[in-house]
């Protein structure tokens, strides 16, 4: 999701030196895994979902259902966790975590490593919430980005076969097989990547440093409709070439791309743009480096970059304000829980051992933090999960914890709180949701609901067909909220209001 101020031979994004997060701007002869410049880096129930979904309903998020409003200070006496033994990617060598996602209710883990948990997955895994496991047999390559589209788990990168199959630098996953998307991407060189994925409109964009996209030229961003690939206008443009796209996301019903650029369409944007599904537009005077991360925070667009006065900066709807200037190099953002993360690599969140929060009027760290840059932040169940470069967390002094690749941020509450229908745990209610109902009551629970008691959309002590039916009637029909927030009692009981 970066490129760095240093020149280094790697595998897969591996770092060759201490904070050493990637290279140069130079370096873009090397094929396969390795980073360069542009690199950043789940009766048959399920027929009754329609094939392609309309919005989706939001739902409170357990931190509001407790009074704690966005921008308020969460509590800082939280702790860092493991995930199984992390990730490997050759022998005892720490693997590294550039994606993260929540997929038919378990989190999946992606980016450069060959085993997960001491289980042979290639650089793509899933987590039960108690251990890891393959996705068929992975990808051939890096990846850098992951996404949940009309039901199937996405996957972009640097690979060109997905599941022993040809599938060019990106592919999906139907929860039991791996499959292409038409010819996939290229171009203009064997370097070429997807960095980032994002659901627009009824189609998926695909964002990263190439110029071809299922036959079609294209620069630096594509969409796909489910059965072909097309432009997005001219796309953005470095130069007479293309740019690179290094993360996108939505804001006011528009899609956000940032990277490294400088024209989106006929528009001239550094840096950051965006499209309204028919025409580019900017941002103000965009920004003056690369834009590695994106993130809509308390209803504002936040980006942050490479080491540019505010590497952190919020869109105010006419001025670029920035929160974290000086020196800082961003390559991961995050709203969780009325907060916002930041992961990155030198400068300020080295001083804060690479990862810091912003609680609306200062940055603060996460205990003792990591050892190295975080790429990748999500969440699961509650729990902020971070992925990167890191091999170990601190929880203070002696309290050292063994997490290659990832680790999990946990925040305790004044009590244990769920969303009923939030199966998946990422405070709200979607598409995803039902899946994971579907598959936890259908296929003898070989997909586990990690959140315990949410599947219960009615409150009547068990999780079956008529709670799938509850949460389709509520997602799709306007039909009545499930049993909101719940309690945990001292004992052991759900209590809904």
């Amino acid at each position: 999701m970066a490129i760095l101020a240093v020149t280094l031979t790697t595998f897969e994004g591996t770092q060759a030196a201490p904070n050493q997060d990637a290279p140069s701007a130079d370096s873009r002869s090397d094929a396969g895994d390795s980073m360069n410049t542009h690199n950043f880096g789940e009766p048959n129930a399920v027929q009754m979902l329609p094939r392609r979904l309309p919005e989706e309903r939001d739902v409170f998020s357990p931190r509001r259902a407790l009074g704690v409003e966005p921008g308020q200070t969460s509590p800082p006496d939280g702790s860092w966790h493991a995930l199984g033994t992390g990730m490997i990617l050759i022998q005892t060598f720490p693997g590294a975590v550039f994606a993260l996602t929540v997929y038919e209710g378990q989190l999946v883990a992606a980016g450069s490593f060959t085993q997960a948990g001491g289980v042979s997955a290639n650089r793509i895994a899933r987590w039960d919430g108690n251990a890891w496991y393959p996705l068929g047999s992975g990808l051939n390559g890096v990846v850098r980005a992951l996404t949940v589209y009309n039901g199937d788990l996405i996957a972009g990168g640097g690979f060109t076969q997905a599941g022993g199959t040809s599938a060019n630098r990106i592919a999906r996953w139907d929860g039991d097989a791996w499959h292409a998307l038409g010819d996939g991407i290229s171009g203009p060189d064997l370097n070429s990547e997807v960095n980032a994925l994002q659901a627009y409109k009824g189609h998926l964009i695909a964002g990263g440093y190439f110029t071809v996209a299922g036959g079609t030229s294209v620069n630096a961003i594509a969409q796909w409709d489910g059965g072909a690939w097309s432009p997005l206008g001219s796309g953005v443009k470095w130069g007479g070439g293309s740019g690179t796209v290094a993360a996108l996301t939505l804001h006011n019903n528009e899609l956000v791309a940032t990277g490294l650029f400088q024209t989106a369409g006929s528009v001239s944007a550094s840096n950051v743009a965006r499209w309204n599904g028919g025409s580019w537009s900017r941002f103000g005077g965009g920004q003056p480096d690369w834009v590695n991360a994106a993130a809509v925070h308390n209803g504002q667009l936040v980006v942050g970059g490479q080491s540019f006065s505010g590497a952190v900066a919020v869109w105010t709807g006419s001025v670029w304000q920035p929160i974290l200037g000086g020196d800082a190099t961003v390559f991961s953002l995050l709203s969780y829980g009325g907060e916002l993360y930041a992961g990155g690599g030198t400068g300020f969140l080295d001083e804060r051992f690479w990862i810091a929060r912003w609680d609306g009027e200062a940055w603060y760290g996460l205990n003792s933090g990591a050892n190295n840059s975080i790429w990748a932040l999500g969440t699961s169940c509650g729990e902020l999960i971070v992925g990167g470069f890191l091999d170990e967390v601190y929880n203070g002094p002696g309290d050292v914890l063994s997490t290659p690749g990832i680790a999990a941020w946990v925040v305790p509450q004044p009590f244990s709180v769920k969303i009923v229908g939030d199966v998946d745990g990422s405070e709200n209610i979607t598409s995803t949701d039902i899946i994971a109902l579907v598959n936890f009551t259908f296929k003898n629970g070989s997909s586990p609901l990690p959140c315990e008691g949410a599947g219960d959309v009615n409150c009547d002590g068990v999780v079956n067909s008529t709670d799938i039916i509850g949460l389709v009637n509520f997602t799709f029909k306007s039909g009545p909220q499930p049993c909101d927030v719940c309690a945990l009692i001292n004992t052991n009981v759900w209590v809904c209001p």
